[in-house]
């Protein structure tokens, strides 16, 4: 039986918190029986410090939650990564990311980072 392909999906290629923990995620997750791949919203140190792991990651533009725009690009790395699991971290990325997979019928997993309230920030 192969390596499990699990999904770490985030909202952006920036150094945070969530993105930390993504990182130590994959630094230490078992490389003979999982192989994880990301994608992240936007570019950054994150991306630089996975491509120097030779971690397979991807790009997708995108600013926003809820960004129907990426849907398709974001349904097309599904498939062609034919993924087994999906572990979004963040708001963001789940809104971006929850609704292909589901029509996909790929189970994912969603750790919330960083829930914070901010007066710039809409209610919902």
């Amino acid at each position: 039986m192969g390596k499990t392909k699990v999904l770490e999906c985030i909202r952006q290629g920036q150094i945070g918190g969530g993105e930390s923990h993504l990182l130590d995620i994959i630094a230490h997750i078992d490389k003979e029986k999982y192989n994880p791949i990301v994608l992240s919203f936007s570019d950054g140190p994150m991306i630089d410090a996975l491509n120097q792991m030779k971690i397979e990651n991807y790009v997708i533009p995108s600013k926003r939650a809820f960004d129907f725009s990426v849907f398709t690009r974001v349904r097309k790395l599904l498939i062609d990564l034919n993924v087994s699991i999906i572990h979004v971290h963040g708001t963001r990325a789940n809104s971006n990311i929850v609704r292909v997979a589901k029509s996909l019928q790929i189970p994912l997993v969603y750790t919330i980072h960083g829930w914070s309230f901010h007066p710039d920030q809409n209610f919902f």
